[in-house]
Parts: C-alpha cells; structure tokens; sequence
C-alpha cells in the first residue's frame, strides 16, 4: 500500500505544498490524535519556516472552519 499525499494551500508560503503522516498506520485510527512532529511535508520547505508551515497545518487539520446549517451551496 502505497502512502496518502495530501495537498495544502498554506498562507505563510501563499502556495499549495504536498504532505503525509509520519505514521501510515495509525492515521485510519478513530483514536489516535496527532502532533505537529507526525507532519511530514513532501515538497521541499525552506529550513526556516518549515515548523510555521507545519503548525499552520495543524492548526487548520484541528480547528476546521465551521459549517452553516443549512446553507451548504454558498
């Protein structure tokens, strides 16, 4: 089985960056909960900003925008 890439449009970098856990086991676990150092960013970050990127992730992956009831077309 080959592991998941996912895609992010981060703010920091103002572009779409490719990622994955470090675990690709335990992230189909209803109960697992992850931490900013199970982040693995696949596409190349410069050195420096590469922990904001990667709590700029998290950030969004654990606080997700809410949605409105009832007003899912707009």
């Amino acid at each position: 089985m080959t592991a998941p890439i996912f895609h992010f449009k981060s703010q920091l970098l103002g572009r779409t960056i490719k990622w994955g856990w470090d675990d690709q086991i335990k992230q189909y676990w209803k109960t697992w909960h992850p931490k900013v150092s199970n982040i693995v960013l696949i596409d190349e970050v410069e050195k420096e900003l590469r922990s904001k990127v990667k709590r700029e992730l998290y950030d969004d992956i654990m606080n997700p925008p809410s949605k409105k009831k009832g007003n899912y077309f707009n």
